[in-house]
């Protein structure tokens, strides 16, 4: 199943910028696409942009201390997000970069970056979430998965204002020059938005 629905709905959404930009940002809660949408801007721009995830970032950091991934993020040090956020900072300083990351539009200098959200209904969100994870957990229930959503959310919430060092709100819309709903656009419609978007 495609992780996108495939309707065909016109394109606008909220675009609240139009200053042409050569920095963006990534982001969106669970289940939302962001990593789709990332691969996809990578096959689509090339050598153009350079692209990082905070998944990435995080996998490296792992690899420089010598530790499995994943035992890695299940014991996560107690510097390892300040790392992540550091080197993210970093990265948006250059030109033609785009960093994926819940956390990336609030490390990103807001002038020169555009920041872009995906967003879907609840109920898409659990779809895909509950699909992706129960070929991993065939005991998972909807009600578990749902569960699992509502709590990384609301960690999303406190991780935000850790990595900021601020009382802001994540998921406040004023901070993002485009929303688009990846749950009313098809995977080839997202990126297509955002590379219009860039363009402007």
């Amino acid at each position: 199943m495609n992780a996108f629905s495939q309707s065909q709905n016109s394109i606008p959404l909220e675009i609240h910028t139009s200053k042409k930009k050569k920095r963006m940002t990534l982001g969106g809660k669970i289940a939302t696409g962001t990593s789709s949408t990332l691969k996809e801007l990578k096959a689509r721009l090339g050598d153009t942009w350079q692209i990082n995830s905070a998944g990435d970032t995080m996998r490296g950091l792992a690899k420089e201390r010598g530790v499995d991934f994943y035992d890695f993020v299940f014991n996560l040090p107690a510097d390892a997000n300040s790392i992540v956020d550091e080197r993210t900072k970093e990265f948006l300083k250059q030109d033609y970069v785009i960093a994926e990351g819940r956390c990336a539009h609030g490390l990103a200098e807001r002038d020169h970056t555009v920041t872009v959200w995906l967003d879907a209904a609840d109920d898409v969100r659990l779809e895909r979430y509950f699909s992706r994870e129960k070929k991993k957990y065939p005991e998972l229930t909807r009600e578990e998965a749902w569960q699992k959503i509502v709590e990384r959310d609301a960690l999303d919430v406190d991780r935000y204002k850790e990595a900021t060092g601020t009382d802001e709100y994540i998921y406040d819309r004023k901070f993002f020059d485009l929303v688009i709903d990846s749950g009313k656009h098809s995977l080839e419609e997202v990126v297509q938005i955002i590379l219009e978007h860039l363009e402007k």
